[in-house]
């Protein structure tokens, strides 16, 4: 199966980007070549949305600051100590309550940050963005339409239908293509062993069990995205959920007064 073929359905590509957002920036940048490599519609479409930490810093602060404020504090404290300038620090906390300020000053005093935890804390937030569009928190059309995606965009890639020159390949990369970056905190460490050309000739047992391990890797690495995009959208389930018995009780005390 293509890597795209599980997606070319209702909420699929909004299903793949999170996935691109959500995974290391080596990985993201193969993912991105093996799409690439199957459909160039697919490929422009989702290169051209795909949302990061300084895109969103751009945005108006009324956006940002909806954003920050619906995050958890250490979230916002380990992204505040990653590579960023003094004026993304602010639009990043600016509008933030007392409490929440006074919460991540405490955490960004206490807590020594690696950099895989602010990598990590990055993806979450970046999730939880991809979740507040997907509700209606944050309307892209209004501010930047360029990163809009219409709910029929599966069908409109269906009909253009362009592939690429290469699209008779194999739609998975290599194994030495999958390999770590050492230089990636969150790459992955990939079990397989490496293997000679002879073995990956074409038809060999050796080629057949290389293709079928890198396969179940990629697959396996997909999967394991999707949860915890999931995870995301169940902790964002509950926060509304919370809110919601806050705005409950809030009415009820002003049916009482009147």
């Amino acid at each position: 199966m293509s890597l795209l073929e599980r997606y070319k359905k209702p909420g699929g590509f909004n299903q793949l980007l999170t996935l691109l957002e959500t995974c290391g920036s080596a990985k993201k940048e193969k993912f991105l070549k093996m799409i690439s490599e199957e459909n160039l519609d697919w490929f422009n479409a989702l290169k051209t949305r795909i949302l990061s930490l300084d895109i969103i810093l751009n945005w108006p602060q009324e956006y940002i600051t909806e954003l920050t404020s619906r995050a958890q504090p250490i979230t916002i404290a380990a992204i505040a100590k990653g590579p960023l300038n003094e004026n993304q620090i602010k639009k990043l906390t600016h509008g933030l309550s007392h409490g929440q300020l006074a919460k991540i000053r405490e955490i960004s005093e206490n807590k020594n940050f690696t950099t895989n935890e602010i990598n990590s804390s990055v993806e979450k937030f970046l999730g939880e963005v991809r979740t507040h569009i997907a509700h209606g928190v944050i309307k892209l059309e209004k501010f930047a339409p360029e990163l809009a995606v219409s709910s029929e965009i599966e069908e409109q890639l269906a009909k253009k239908g362009t592939t690429s020159n290469s699209t008779e390949k194999n739609s998975f990369p290599s194994e030495s293509e999958m390999a770590p970056s050492t230089n990636d905190p969150s790459s992955f460490s990939p079990t397989q062993n490496s293997r000679s050309g002879e073995d990956r000739s074409s038809g060999s047992p050796s080629a057949l069990s290389s293709l079928n391990s890198t396969t179940q890797f990629v697959v396996s690495d997909d999967v394991t995205q999707i949860k915890k995009v999931n995870q995301q959208l169940a902790h964002e389930i509950q926060i509304l959920k919370q809110e919601n018995r806050i705005l409950k009780d809030k009415l009820e005390k002003i049916r009482k007064i009147a």
